[in-house]
This record gives C-alpha cells, structure tokens and sequence, in this order.
C-alpha cells in the first residue's frame, strides 16, 4: 500500500527543484518583461505553424469586430537582426492586452498587460507594461513597452515596430535598458 505523505513530498520536491532552475537561470538576470540571454524554445514556433513546418492559413474568428483581437505568437527582433524575445499575446475586444514572453523566467514575471487602440485602418497602437523584479525579489521598477502594429489583409499576421524601456522606482529611465526593432506575428487559432 502506497503512502499518502511520499506522492505530496515527490511533488514538493519537485516543485522546488524547478524554483531552484528558475532562479538559477535569474541570478544574472537583468530583470525585465524580456532579455536576449536565452535560446528561443522549439515548441513556440509549433504553436503558429502546427508543428508541421508550414504556415497555416487562418481566418479571423467570427464576431470579432477588430482584426488584432485574438491570440498571437510574435517574435521580437532588435534592429540589428537578434531575437529579443517570443511572446504569446492576448489582444480582447476591450482595447486591453497580455502577452507571456520566454524572455525571462515566470518567477520574475513574465506577464505585461497593456491597452491598445486603433491607429487607422488595420493599424493599432500599443503600451504594455510590468513590474521588474531582481532575482532576489527586489522590485526593481516599470518596464514599459511601446509598439505600432499592422494586420495584414488575410488577419493572419501581423507587422510593425516598437520601443522598450525600464524606469528604477523613482521613474528615472534606466538608459542600459532600452531596446528597440521590428516584431512580426502569426494568429493562433483553435484550429
């Protein structure tokens, strides 16, 4: 008969062990919504292409008023060509966004929420923002994000630019932290 206490304590060990990788991974982290120390994941680019190494074609899901909405793998490229970062983002029907970045690790707060608006036909206007965190669990201040975006006519990319800077908890820009590029997006679908 199995005990009750070993399958709970297998568990708590192993959530620890993945604590421990985390911050690990952190120590060095210069704690913001991204940062370019890290290899892209495999399974990112086999959410928008199916796993099949081809682009599906997608279609805006019916009811939604705006060609942003909905869900997008995006890739964040700094002007000299180097991945800043992958995102999943959330953009609703209410003019607000989230997006989950495999920039840095979750213990330091992966998560931005933003609000978005129209800029002109297929055009829109983004500001996201997060906390930044030391691994230690400092707060460390804001990371603001800002970027212009474009749908193309099929709604199943997008295109556009954007701007990233972190401000300390007095709001003082922290000029070591900006970055700047291109990000181009693919529609997730449930399809």
């Amino acid at each position: 008969m199995r005990s009750r206490l070993k399958a709970p304590l297998k568990h708590l060990v192993l959530v620890g062990a993945a604590l421990a990788m985390c911050l690990a991974w952190a120590s060095d982290a210069a704690a913001t919504c991204s940062s370019t120390d890290r290899q892209v994941l495999p399974s990112a680019a086999k959410l928008a292409y199916g796993g099949a190494g081809q682009a599906t074609v997608q279609r805006l899901p019916p009811g939604l008023s705006d060609p942003i909405v909905g869900m997008w793998l995006a890739e964040l490229r700094l002007e000299n060509g180097d991945l800043y970062e992958q995102s999943l983002q959330l953009f609703h029907a209410d003019g607000t966004e989230m997006q989950v970045s495999n920039g840095i690790p979750p213990v330091l707060g992966n998560v931005c929420v933003g609000v978005w608006e129209s800029a002109g036909s297929r055009t829109v206007k983004l500001r996201h923002m997060a906390w930044n965190w030391a691994a230690d669990g400092t707060f460390l201040g804001t990371y603001v994000f800002l970027a212009t975006l474009e749908v193309d006519r099929q709604d199943n990319h997008y295109r556009g630019t954007w701007t990233a800077d972190s401000f300390d908890v007095g709001g003082v820009l922290v000029p070591d932290a900006h970055a700047e590029g291109n990000v181009a997006a693919t529609r997730v679908t449930a399809d």
